[in-house]
């Protein structure tokens, strides 16, 4: 039993997460075993002790297993044409990471390629489409993590995760490692800050040092603020992601309508639209028309008759149409409609097209201190 132990504590430290399960298993499986011929109670409770402790550490290398499987390596198809705006950070992108494989000649060894960006601005801006479009246009795969995927409350399991992290990257060659919400990993360091947390910021720093060819690490970040400066100064540009601007945000609403052809929409609704969104990241504009294309699943939830036409029901509404209409399930004789849940009815709802009663004014997400906190960043911080 104790040499099973050691060989099991042993295949953990040296990273051997598949061997190192199933020795715990089976060293649970033997201790189990044990139990049954012991008659002690205070050895009974240690074997129980020890079994926990096994089976705990079992789990959890099998959720780090699964989380390092997860983490495919995924050729994103975003085109720069799918993003609206934000046509200063696409060039800066665009020079950063596409023009030194279209044009080596242009960089050597005294003007090399920047490797390292951090994306930066308020949440909701497109931070991450920015990262997946170039991706697609140098042909790289696109690996995107977070703070859940680098972090483990064992000992030394964080430094070993994000080792895996940049290594699985640098395996396929060309690609783009995105590290969403960069802050949660790379906080700037305090007094009180715990070995663990610092340890991962310099297995990070060593990373961020020693990238091989063929990959890019873009950061992004909502608070840059917060990063660490010796991390921040590894990324040699740092681009503003602003909210959206008027043009923008009406090249986004025209790319939203694009999906519903049959709109209703006249180009002065558009405009409402556009003045409606001012003060909006982009992700509000995206509540907002996914709210719109839900309200008919609303109306249709809430009615209680429905009006059977070309094949489809019709909500109405939970008023009768007329004064005839039956309080209870069944089909008035007067206008016809049904009183009926749209949970039991056996023909299609019918889906109206979209059109601007479906929308409600978006409320803004981010406040106007954190942008202007932003600005102020930007100012002293962003790339030119």
């Amino acid at each position: 039993m104790n040499e099973l132990a050691r060989r099991a504590v042993s295949a953990d430290v040296a990273g051997s997460k598949e061997e190192a399960v199933e020795l715990y298993l089976k060293l649970v499986d033997t201790l189990a075993e044990a139990m049954k011929l012991e008659s002690d109670r205070a050895e009974r409770a240690k074997y129980t002790q020890h079994m926990l402790e096994y089976v705990e550490r079992a789990e959890a290398l099998t959720r780090t297993l699964q989380t390092v499987s997860r983490r495919k390596l995924v050729a994103r198809r975003v085109a720069w044409s799918d993003i609206a705006g934000l046509s200063e950070a696409k060039d800066l992108l665009r020079q950063a990471a596409v023009l030194p494989r279209l044009h080596p000649e242009l960089f050597d060894e005294a003007c090399p390629a920047w490797t390292r960006v951090m994306l930066f601005g308020p949440p909701g801006t497109g931070k991450t489409l920015l990262a997946s479009a170039l991706a697609t246009e140098v042909g790289a795969s696109f690996v995107q993590v977070s703070a859940a995927d680098a972090v483990s409350k064992w000992q030394g399991e964080s430094e070993k995760l994000i080792r895996e992290i940049f290594e699985s990257a640098s395996a396929s060659g060309a690609c783009v490692l995105f590290i969403d919400e960069a802050d949660s990993l790379m906080r700037a360091r305090t007094d009180d800050e715990s070995d663990g947390r610092r340890s991962i910021k310099t297995e990070l720093l060593l990373q961020l040092q020693n990238m091989r060819e063929g990959l890019i690490v873009v950061a992004a970040t909502n608070t840059p603020w917060e990063i660490d400066i010796a991390i921040a100064r590894r990324f040699e540009r740092k681009i503003y992601v602003p909210m959206p601007d008027q043009d923008t945000r009406r090249e986004l609403v025209r790319l939203k309508l694009q999906a519903r052809p049959d709109h209703l929409l006249d180009p002065f609704d558009v405009e409402e639209l556009v003045r409606q969104t001012d003060g909006c990241s982009c992700a509000d504009v995206d509540v907002m028309f996914r709210a719109a294309l839900n309200r008919p699943v609303v109306l249709a939830q809430q009615s209680d008759y429905f009006a059977l036409r070309g094949g489809e029901y019709h909500p109405l509404g939970k008023e009768p149409p007329c004064g005839a209409c039956p309080r209870e399930k069944g089909v008035c004789g007067a206008c016809g409609a049904e009183r009926a849940s749209v949970y039991d009815l056996g023909a299609p709802v019918h889906r109206p097209a979209l059109s601007m009663e479906h929308f409600a004014p978006p409320i803004p997400s981010v406040p106007p201190e954190r942008l202007r906190a932003h600005a102020d960043w930007a100012s002293r911080h962003a790339t030119l």
